[in-house]
């Protein structure tokens, strides 16, 4: 367990792309939303869903560890599910994660936590761009997120520069993750074939 961290999924969407609510999608068996679940419960005994409504959730298979939470800030994208989900944290900080990312590392997880002294946010960075959902948060971040929603700045990133900003480069991801399988989404059916094939290749490993 990682002390003082809880787990959000953004699980709001309307995954227009997919043509179907894609937290649910299966995925060797299991919903992909599952999946995800199953490797932060190894990580906090704090799970939060985010969900745009009740309606919504109920079609998820959750574990009932896992505690559902609707937006606060509907139709305000993921910068309101990371408000909705941090402001229901039991605790400090929060890893936030995209219901549609199957392959999350539990080391790489554990690596950025241990990265959080004296910063309000841990975020990898892909080729120089920020992947704002597979990042960790501060409660001290919510003031400024509620201030940019209030003014509809709702790219994630936008109130970084307010921040202390711990941003981890490629070389110390690839250290854990060499292909870079944790930030892999799945917005489309073809993506769901790839994430199939990668699964079948672990599963035979």
């Amino acid at each position: 367990m990682i002390d003082h961290m809880s787990a959000i999924v953004l699980a709001g969407g309307l995954s227009r792309r997919y043509g179907s609510n894609k937290a649910n999608a299966q995925l060797g068996g299991k919903s992909l939303i599952s999946l995800i679940l199953d490797v932060m419960k190894t990580l906090t005994d704090d799970l939060i869903v985010v969900v745009a409504d009740y309606k919504q959730a109920k079609i998820f298979s959750l574990s009932s560890s896992a505690r559902v939470i609707v937006d606060k800030y509907p139709n305000c994208g993921s910068l309101g599910g990371i408000y909705s989900g941090l402001s229901a944290a039991k605790n400090e900080w929060a890893f936030v994660s995209a219901c549609d990312m199957p392959f999350l590392n539990r080391d790489l997880i554990i690596q950025m936590a241990n990265l959080r002294n004296n910063y309000d946010i841990v975020v990898p960075m892909i080729d120089d761009r920020p992947e704002p959902t597979h990042a960790l948060y501060r409660k001290d971040c919510l003031p400024k997120i509620n201030n940019n929603l209030n003014l509809r700045k709702l790219k994630i990133s936008l109130f970084y520069d307010e921040m202390k900003v711990n941003k981890v480069n490629t070389k110390f991801i690839d250290k854990v993750d060499p292909e870079r399988w944790s930030f892999f989404n799945i917005n489309t059916p073809e993506d769901m074939i790839k994430a199939k094939n990668k699964y079948s290749l672990i599963k035979s490993e």
